[in-house]
Order: C-alpha cells, then sequence, then structure tokens
C-alpha cells in the first residue's frame, strides 16, 4: 500500500494499492460511474490520474489530455500515463478495439450489447444475403446503417470474420 497523505490540508488522505498487473489504484476514494477516481484538489473535484501526472510533470497544457496506456481508468501509475490528443486518445481506442463498433469485450458483444437487436445466426444471414440493405433493414427491422456497418465488419466483425 502506498500512502500520499492529503493533498489539501481539508482533504481525505489517498491510500494507493498496487494489483499484480501493475496498475496502481487508489483505495480510499470511490470511482465515478466512468470508473475514474476523483478527489478534491484546490477547491476543485478533479480525477486522480490528472491531479498526480501534474504534480510530476506540471500543468497539462491547453489542447492535450492525459491518456491511460493500460486501459484502466481507476489507474493513475504514472508510468501507466501519457499525454496526448483527443485524435490520440481515439486511436488508442480504435487500436485497442474498445471502440463500439470493434468492442473486444465479450461483455459487451453481439447479443451481450444492451442496445443489440440482432442473435448470431441474423447477423450471418445479412452478412451473407445478397438483398439490398433496404429489404434486409425492412425484414430484420433495424436500420439501414446497422445492415451497412455488417456487411462493412464495422459491426459484428468478430463474428463476420469467421464467414469469409
Amino acid at each position: 500500500m502506498i500512502n500520499l497523505g492529503k493533498l489539501n490540508s481539508n482533504s481525505k488522505e489517498i491510500i494507493l494499492q498496487e494489483k499484480p498487473n501493475g496498475c496502481i489504484e487508489c483505495i480510499s476514494h470511490t470511482k465515478d460511474t466512468c470508473g475514474y477516481t476523483r478527489i478534491r484538489y484546490n477547491g476543485k473535484h478533479e480525477r486522480l490520474f490528472r491531479v498526480i501526472y501534474q504534480m510530476k510533470y506540471g500543468k497539462i497544457p491547453k489542447g492535450m489530455l492525459i491518456r491511460h496506456k493500460c486501459d484502466n481508468p481507476s489507474c493513475c501509475n504514472i508510468e501507466h500515463l501519457e499525454i496526448g490528443t483527443s485524435k490520440d486518445n481515439v486511436t488508442d481506442m480504435i487500436q485497442r478495439g474498445r471502440d463500439k463498433y470493434h468492442c473486444k469485450r465479450p461483455e459487451r458483444n453481439g447479443v451481450n450489447n444492451v442496445s443489440n437487436k440482432l442473435n448470431e445466426e441474423q447477423v450471418k444471414e445479412i452478412y451473407l444475403s445478397k438483398l439490398s440493405s433496404y429489404k434486409l433493414a425492412e425484414k430484420f427491422g433495424i436500420s439501414k446503417t446497422t445492415i451497412i456497418l455488417i456487411k462493412q465488419k464495422k459491426m459484428w466483425a468478430w463474428l463476420t470474420d469467421t464467414l469469409d
């Protein structure tokens, strides 16, 4: 355990714990709905990893943000953090399969996705079908865009990749 102490005179003590994967997470504060640890710092609510980054490297330049190399929003290990642009962050997301079209997290794929309207057999039928996008959309009660994204392997790619 790592005790950062209090960052402000009126703040709560910050206690961190290193995980087996090298991530360092705060165990003394709660996380927000996105998994980030928030603390009160200099009179404002801040994400802990940003505060830690700024303590080591100084102010974050305008237009820049701090990215997690480990994809763990709770992590505040300085070695897992790097500065970059929003575009860099989106590129990371796509390359690591965290975007909504290439999500490699099984709990969010296909029938496990809360907004899903199709099952795997229907997706296979759509992908292999010679019918127009309009007719398929009508048949399955979904948008033409969804049909196109399935055929372009931008949705359900983990399933349609096996069909070629």
